[in-house]
């Protein structure tokens, strides 16, 4: 309960991908995890981001500030 951000996202990503995905290989697994982080950072807006995606978010605030660390979950699931 360190951090109230990391601890919302590990609920959403159990909630809405883990406990709904049936998971056939690694491959699988990847493609699903890869689509839900694709529609979390890029299409659904987050009421702690003032109702953007993190995508708008971060394009945002890497427009005020370039040197800022992107808030997106980092890029595409890899094995």
């Amino acid at each position: 309960m360190d951090n109230a951000f990391v601890e919302s996202f590990n609920g959403s990503f159990r909630d809405e991908c883990l406990n709904v995905n049936w998971f056939l290989s690694m491959e699988d697994a990847r493609e699903k995890i890869e689509r839900w982080r694709v529609d979390y950072n890029e299409f659904r807006p987050h009421s702690t981001l003032r109702d953007l995606t993190p995508r708008e978010f971060a394009e945002r605030t890497a427009a005020k500030d370039p040197g800022q660390k992107s808030p997106l979950m980092a890029g595409s699931v890899s094995g």
